[in-house]
């Protein structure tokens, strides 16, 4: 739900796409932490990639500004 509301405000103008970024790398690096469980913080990874329209559309537009934060998105996405 929380994917959806952020897509939305992006897709409302009240957003940047670097809001939503910046939210998930706080997320992926407190996840471990919050939950205790590299499952859970695998279920969130799974969420923002199958189900965010602005992540999608980062990573198709291949948009320079994001390249960094993508990356240590994926970075993150594997430390425990």
């Amino acid at each position: 739900m929380a994917l959806d509301i952020g897509d939305h405000r992006v897709m409302a103008g009240v957003h940047d796409p670097s809001d939503n970024l910046g939210t998930w790398v706080v997320l992926m690096g407190l996840a471990n932490h919050v939950y205790g469980s590299t499952e859970i913080k695998a279920k969130l990874w799974q969420a923002i990639t199958d189900e965010s329209l602005v992540y999608r559309l980062i990573r198709e537009l291949g948009a320079a500004a994001y390249c960094s934060h993508l990356d240590l998105l994926d970075r993150m996405k594997e430390s425990e």
